[in-house]
């Protein structure tokens, strides 16, 4: 998934290449993000057929100050309702297991499909955010998970 276009276009090349640099990717992203902050990214599995088709859960993200909600899918699953499905239960996880009250999310502002799916889970575009390591703006979005 990490090397598909979509993945590069929207997210960015992270220059996984091999199973070595697959393990490193892990162990530096995702299980590093539970050991320091006590949430990541989920891996996503089909129900039809069990296989992984996905990323999505919470990000401590340079430049933000509340974690973000990050997805990423396999090309062959876009535009089944799968992001916004895994989007909104993590947003309910965020609220209802950890207490956390406010949220953030950023994408690209040309990536329609992504804006939508963050639209339709509750979050509100704020405009335009500079983070560090990126070379363009993103559209921010936020979000209170308070009733």
């Amino acid at each position: 998934m990490l090397n598909e276009r979509g993945f590069i276009d929207n997210i960015g090349d992270r220059g996984i290449r091999d199973l070595e640099a697959a393990a490193a990717y892990i162990q530096d992203g995702p299980q590093r993000s539970y050991r320091e902050h006590g949430f990541g990214l989920w891996r996503l599995r089909s129900r039809d057929v069990g296989q992984a088709v996905g990323l999505c859960g919470l990000v401590r993200r340079a430049g933000l100050t509340v974690p973000d909600v990050g997805y990423a899918f396999l090309e062959a699953v876009w535009g089944l309702g799968l992001a916004q499905e895994a989007a909104a239960a993590t947003v309910a996880y965020a609220r209802d297991r950890l207490g956390i009250s406010h949220l953030e999310a950023i994408a690209k502002p040309d990536n329609k499909a992504s804006l939508r799916v963050l639209e339709k889970v509750g979050f509100l575009r704020q405009g335009l955010i500079d983070l560090p390591g990126q070379a363009e703006p993103n559209a921010y979005f936020t979000l209170s998970t308070q009733s």
